[in-house]
């Protein structure tokens, strides 16, 4: 009787931390919300920044991969936004003075942030993958064990199977 006593509570120990084991896992899922058009992520409802999500990605190597690559297209983005920007803005902020718009410095200016844009794109498209790529690596390496009720001859009891 005693045996059965602890082979009980073992069996109950190893059921209440194998729930906790999952509550764990599901809490450490990154999640993708769109906001006016633009995909942020949040870990446990609060917000991560691109900088911070490399860092919480850097232990999956593909992940972390794609999150380099997409805060370079980041980088150039915001870049090339600016300079683009600014050469359409100059040369609007000049047409006050002087009547003639110059047209060579605003198409310019459209192309470059075009390219800006793109870049930008690029940028969304591998951090969605990056974050697609860590949560189905955290769903296979999750602790899923399932639990049947089994009697036979000897008696009933709990298989628990991972």
């Amino acid at each position: 009787m005693l045996i059965r006593c602890f082979f009980s509570i073992i069996l109950f120990t190893i059921y209440f931390v194998a729930a906790n084991a999952q509550v764990k896992t599901k809490s450490l899922i990154v999640e993708k919300r769109q906001v006016f058009g633009s995909s942020l992520y949040y870990l446990d409802g609060n917000k991560m920044r691109p900088n911070r999500l490399k860092y919480f990605l850097k232990h999956d190597v593909e992940a972390s991969s794609q999150m380099k690559l997409a805060l370079q297209n980041r980088q150039a983005a915001n870049a090339l936004a600016g300079i683009g920007g600014f050469l359409i803005g100059y040369s609007l902020g000049a047409n006050f003075d002087n009547p003639r718009v110059k047209r060579s410095l605003l198409i310019g200016g459209f192309v470059i942030t075009g390219v800006g844009f793109s870049f930008n794109s690029n940028y969304t498209g591998r951090t969605r993958n990056a974050v697609k790529i860590y949560n189905k690596n955290l769903q296979k390496t999750s602790y899923r064990p399932s639990y049947q009720l089994i009697a036979n001859n000897y008696g009933i009891g709990i298989r628990m199977s991972f």
